[in-house]
């Protein structure tokens, strides 16, 4: 049986989602989340520089405790 080449991107290691809750600026995002917002959107709601909330909730995605939409 092979392995299943999307399964990181499914079920992130313990360690990537740890690293995303032990991030301050992740926690913040996550505090400010309670409807879909867009990355701007998010970096206002939390009051985090642009740059910061967009890396941050890139790692979140890789986590997988947030999703993007298009």
């Amino acid at each position: 049986m092979c392995a299943d080449p999307l399964s990181d991107a499914i079920e992130p290691d313990c360690q990537t989602v740890f690293d995303a809750l032990t991030s301050e600026p992740c926690r913040s995002i996550l505090q400010s989340l309670e409807q879909p917002l867009t990355a701007a959107e998010v970096a206002d709601y939390s009051d985090l520089p642009d740059g910061s909330a967009y890396r941050a909730l890139e790692r979140m995605v890789r986590a997988g405790l947030v999703r993007k939409r298009e």
